[in-house]
């Protein structure tokens, strides 16, 4: 048993302890301790500010590579796609600085846009399963091809391939057009459309922050489930659109949650990753790919893995057969003329 003689003893020890460590510190301590302080944190403040004069030289070298490679841009893809027709496709999470510099670039490249949509979240929300499930059947009257008996996210993304791919003037596609867009819960989001067809399809992906979806996942594990069905559930519908259609899925390639990794491991259809780190080379590579897909090649293009090129080499597409030029109407024979008489 510990007797009272035993503690006594002990908080003693433990006070000598404590004055011995105060008189050392404050005595002949105190001047080498706070040297070896001050010259820590001196150290730490000057790496502190080399490295904040190296990251600020480094953004300013990458703004001066990025100014340059947009001027030399336009004329890199000058040509390449001269009287094509192209649809844009953009997911949830997309910037509007990638949708309208994709664009843009498209448009130098001689392309015309013939229709600009965005696909809502509700298109893959978990929650939402049950109300797409039933809006899906309603598509299939208005689709080719199409029943009842699909399931839904194949019936949504056939309705999204007669809807951009044809062209609004295509049989019942104004009624599509409503029912996509129009609903209390609308499935995408229709910045442009015109009667024109298209002969390929730009799908652009969003830059999936994997990190960010393993943190939220602790708190929430739906939230890595719903990041998992996105990306398959696009990358779905990536390989049927390329099925029917030329198609080039552009977006980070570096995340299992991003669609256009899990194409570019299919080898389906293109791919370019890019695009988010650099808007002026991105776009190159983009008007490449779709040049390539137009010319029965499929590409990869970017930083990621699986990818064959940093930059593309120029490719012009396949230029759009020519109509037969109409042939002018037979002249009627002249009449002979009148003999003179003899």
């Amino acid at each position: 048993m510990i007797d009272f003689r035993y503690h006594l003893v002990s908080l003693g020890a433990v006070f000598i302890a404590l004055a011995v460590g105060i008189i050392l510190g404050a005595g002949p301590l105190q001047n080498s301790i706070g040297n070896v302080l001050s010259s820590q944190v001196q150290a730490l403040s000057e790496a502190n500010s080399q490295l904040k004069g190296d990251a600020s030289k480094y953004k300013s070298t990458i703004a001066q590579h990025e100014a340059a490679w947009s001027d030399l841009a336009p004329e890199l893809v000058q040509g390449t796609l001269t009287d094509r027709s192209i649809a844009l496709v953009s997911l949830p999470g997309v910037s509007n600085d990638e949708i309208t510099a994709v664009s843009e670039r498209l448009t130098e490249a001689g392309a015309s846009i013939n229709m600009q949509v965005t696909l809502n979240s509700s298109w893959t929300a978990a929650d939402q399963t049950a109300y797409r499930t039933t809006f899906a059947s309603q598509l299939a009257t208005y689709i080719d091809g199409a029943s009842e008996e699909m399931d839904a996210n194949t019936l949504m993304t056939d309705a999204l391939y007669q809807l951009t791919v044809n062209g609004m003037a295509y049989s019942q596609n104004a009624t599509l057009r409503d029912i996509l867009s129009g609903s209390d819960q609308p499935m995408m989001t229709i910045i442009n459309a015109t009667d024109a067809p298209a002969q390929a399809v730009v799908i652009l992906s969003p830059d999936t922050d994997q990190d960010d979806i393993d943190t939220r996942a602790t708190k929430d594990p739906e939230v890595q489930a719903q990041a998992t069905y996105d990306a398959q559930t696009y990358a779905a519908l990536a390989a049927r659109m390329a099925g029917k259609v030329p198609t080039v899925v552009v977006g980070s390639a570096d995340s299992p949650a991003d669609a256009a990794r899990i194409v570019r491991d299919t080898d389906g259809t293109s791919t370019v990753d890019n695009v988010s780190d650099s808007l002026a080379v991105g776009t190159v590579n983009v008007v490449m790919a779709v040049a390539s897909e137009l010319n029965d090649m499929t590409v990869h293009f970017g930083f990621d893995e699986g990818a064959q090129a940093a930059l593309s080499k120029r490719v012009e597409s396949v230029k759009p057969a020519e109509a037969p030029a109409e042939q002018a109407p037979a002249q009627p024979a002249e009449e002979p003329a009148e003999q003179p008489a003899s």
